[in-house]
């Protein structure tokens, strides 16, 4: 029966974070905490993997809201958002990591690469289809990209900053 009942708070937990999910501008890291905290620890491996997942991507999209806002006015709920997500990333994803520790690098390469998914497709949505623009970012990636085999990480990260943030952004002044 308590095993039935677990069932049933894990279906609905996922449920509603989908529900939430489903609005990423008007989903705050608050209700998707106050949802966490009351399912608690009874949550599958699956449905952490899920949870995981849909955290991950929201993290990724207010990070990017905030680092596309601009330097001069930065988005203030975005740089809260942000902040907020982050940290329930950090406990979602450290429940799902102390229950299989081996899925630690796959878990975390994977936030990497959705945080990059976001950046890249709100830099692609930004030049639109400006070619000069575009092989500029280009260049500086790959300059970047070359950068870093060398050994020149600070370097590295400050010509991907250039690449993939317009200039006049937090993301872009974050890099100096």
């Amino acid at each position: 029966m308590a095993e039935e009942e677990s069932e049933i708070v894990e279906t609905e937990l996922l449920d509603c974070l989908r529900q939430l999910s489903d609005s990423k501008a008007s989903a705050s890291y608050r209700e998707f905490q106050l949802l966490i905290d009351r399912a608690g620890r009874e949550i599958s491996l699956t449905g952490w993997n899920e949870v995981v997942t849909l955290v991950s991507d929201h993290c990724a999209h207010w990070q990017t809201q905030w680092l596309f806002s601009p330097s001069l006015s930065p988005d203030t709920r975005a740089a809260e958002e942000s902040d907020g997500w982050r940290r329930v990333y950090a406990a979602c994803s450290g429940i799902l990591i102390d229950r299989s520790p081996h899925l630690r690098e796959t878990i975390d390469r994977l936030h990497r690469l959705r945080c990059l998914d976001h950046a890249i497709q709100r830099r692609m949505q930004l030049s639109g289809g400006r070619i000069a623009e575009r092989s500029y970012t280009a260049l500086l990636s790959h300059a970047a990209i070359l950068v870093g085999r060398v050994g020149l990480t600070r370097l590295a990260e400050h010509l991907y900053a250039m690449a993939l943030y317009p200039k006049g952004t937090v993301g872009r002044a974050g890099s100096r």
